[in-house]
């Protein structure tokens, strides 16, 4: 045999070892690194995806929280991770809102994931104020605001959030001055706003919804398209008379940019037909969330349309904040 016909021989039989991988894959533990602490939306969607994986493929898909650094740590691990299949990320929006806000980033979420495929979305904020509060629209909170502008104040879960955003759009918008008060997860924030310390807070529904419904806090809108079933009463940012004033978050999984194509399809597909499953949307629906599916091509310009918008807002609104 020639030497030509022997390096022939074996690139077919390192072609044939590879193709066999990835039908194989998975064949070990797969990680699904989750950038925020357990108990969430994002954490209970990566999860119940997972279970479903780990059914349906014949392995442990396991979830890992990694928070800290506005979702960089975990997304670090991700991107730096060999691209075989067996590291995943449950990315949130803020993959879109990240490379304006932090401009210094060393890793490029677009060039450096590859998206599988968008399990759900949810209303990224609601905007509410204690239930003691006279203010009952968004028109009448415009109107206090401009009876003695740039001295009040709203209230978000941290600098760079969701909220953050939503509020600096609303000001924007309205040409209103609320200052940003940034708190350390939507706890102290809405415990503040209950307890009169704080006059306008941009949270998300699910963790204002208790206090809404008991009337501790007072919905002006929900800030997306359509009502949500959980709050029927609460009108849209549209119907309250700010169309523009969108704040929706989506929750899919991605992979290390270079992960085999037959591999992201695999994922793809799989988690389509977990998501086909009543018990799987039941759950998502549960936590305020629309399913969403589709192909990794969807989620992809999803991810792009998203961070063209908030990266608009976000250098409009000069918000800056620094990765950990």
């Amino acid at each position: 045999m020639t030497s030509r016909l022997i390096l022939a021989a074996i690139a077919a039989l390192f072609v044939s070892a590879g193709a066999y991988a990835q039908d194989a894959y998975p064949t070990r533990v797969v990680r699904v690194i989750v950038p925020y602490t357990p108990g969430g939306i994002t954490d209970i969607l990566a999860r119940v995806v997972a279970e479903g994986l780990s059914r349906s493929m014949g392995q442990q898909f396991i979830v890992e929280n990694r928070p800290g650094g506005g979702t960089t740590i975990g997304t670090r691990a991700v991107v730096t991770a060999p691209p075989d299949g067996y590291t995943l990320l449950m990315g949130t929006t803020v993959l879109s809102i990240n490379p304006a806000l932090m401009p210094k980033l060393d890793y490029d979420a677009a060039k450096d994931l590859v998206p599988i495929v968008n399990v759900g979305e949810s209303s990224g904020a609601i905007v509410a104020v204690p239930g003691s509060s006279p203010v009952k629209t968004l028109a009448e909170l415009v109107a206090l605001e401009k009876k003695d502008p740039g001295q009040l104040t709203f209230g978000t879960a941290g600098a760079g959030s969701i909220g953050h955003i939503a509020g600096e759009q609303f000001n924007q918008l309205a040409g209103t001055k609320f200052t940003h008060v940034a708190y350390r997860g939507s706890a102290p924030v809405i415990n503040d706003a209950i307890g009169g310390h704080i006059p306008l807070i941009f949270d998300g529904v699910i963790s204002t919804l208790a206090q809404i419904q008991a009337g501790k806090l007072r919905a002006l809108a929900i800030l997306q398209t359509k009502r949500v079933d959980v709050l029927p009463d609460v009108p849209t940012s549209a119907e309250a008379g700010f169309p523009e004033l969108i704040s929706t978050s989506y929750y899919g999984y991605l992979a290390p940019r270079g992960t085999p194509q037959a591999i992201v399809t695999r994922l793809n597909t799989e988690i389509n037909k977990i998501l086909a499953q009543p018990e799987v949307q039941e759950k998502i629906r549960q936590q305020g969330a629309t399913l969403v599916g589709g192909s990794s091509e969807d989620f992809a310009k999803t991810i792009e349309t998203n961070t063209k918008r908030y990266g608009e807002i976000i250098r409009k609104g000069n918000i800056s904040v620094e990765a950990n």
